[in-house]
Order: structure tokens, then C-alpha cells, then sequence
């Protein structure tokens, strides 16, 4: 998941695989970018395999990186589903109270 070096050290890309879009056209699938975990640095901590939100803002001081630390919005769920499996009740819950916060209508 390294990714491209900047002055201050190294960035983290990562890819993803859209499972649902709660505002805006992102792409279905993608790059998101973050700072490698670390005490106190406000990364997301990236991790395999796991669930997120992101709230992805296009960073003016790097126009072709897709930022998705902590002061993004951006959270993780966390791994709470295999491939295949269905959903936990804590992610229905989590899909429903973003739902209730976003300004776009849901359609049934």
C-alpha cells in the first residue's frame, strides 16, 4: 500500500471497491490516500479487508491525491464481514444513521 514520497515522508494508497454511495459520483472504484499510522499524525490507519466511509476532498497542496485521514470525515467500520457474508446488525445501524445525515434523497 506505499505509495507516492512527499517532503515530510511517505503517503499511503490505498484502493477501493465502492460498496455504496451516500453523496456525490465517486468512482466504483479507486485510490484514497493517507499517512502511514502513527501516534498521533490523525492517519485513518488503513487497513486491509476493512470497511470505511470515506469522505474524499481533493487536496489542494497535492491536487492528485485523494486524502481520507481523520480530518476528512473519513472512518472505518472495521472488519465486519467476510466476502460473501451478509451484514452485521452494528453495519445496518451505521448505514442508517449516514442516511438520516445526508441532504440526498434515498430512493427504496
Amino acid at each position: 500500500m506505499k505509495g507516492p514520497e512527499r517532503e515530510e515522508g511517505p503517503i499511503l494508497e490505498g484502493q477501493y471497491r465502492l460498496i455504496e454511495v451516500l453523496k456525490g459520483k465517486p468512482a466504483r472504484s479507486g485510490k484514497v490516500h493517507d499517512l502511514p499510522f502513527g501516534p498521533g499524525n490523525c492517519s485513518l490507519g488503513l487497513m486491509v479487508g476493512w470497511d470505511y466511509v470515506f469522505m474524499i476532498k481533493r487536496a489542494t497542496e497535492f491536487p492528485r491525491l485523494r486524502w481520507v485521514g481523520m480530518f476528512s470525515g473519513s472512518f472505518p467500520l472495521g472488519p465486519y464481514r467476510e466476502a460473501g457474508q451478509s451484514e452485521e446488525s452494528e453495519l445496518v445501524e451505521v448505514r442508517n444513521i449516514l442516511k438520516a445525515q445526508t441532504s440526498v434523497k434515498q430512493t427504496p
